[in-house]
């Protein structure tokens, strides 16, 4: 199993808002349905609504692999990149 743990800072959008932003272009139940899919779930801090925790558990690597080359992480890269949201992933083999 892999899991990537990933964190989301902004100076100026609020997670609350950007999360919702995801849901509502489907790329959360979409990275949930993809192959290989344990987990998918975000966490926005309560105390500082510019930062926010993705935790993504995979079967393999080869599942995190196309996930990571997908159309959905394209997208979620490219969500970021206009909102001003700065990511950043440590990746654990368990």
């Amino acid at each position: 199993m892999f899991v990537i743990n990933c964190s989301f800072t902004s100076e100026t959008t609020n997670m609350y808002d950007f999360f919702k932003l995801l849901e509502n272009e489907g790329l959360v139940a979409a990275s949930r349905e993809d192959k290989g899919n344990l987990k998918y779930a975000l966490y926005v801090n309560a105390e500082d609504p510019k930062n926010m925790l993705l935790i993504e558990q995979w079967e393999s690597e080869d599942d995190m692999k196309a996930h990571a080359a997908s159309d959905i992480a394209a997208k979620f890269v490219a969500l970021c990149d206009e909102y001003g949201v700065t990511p950043s992933a440590d990746i654990y083999e368990g």
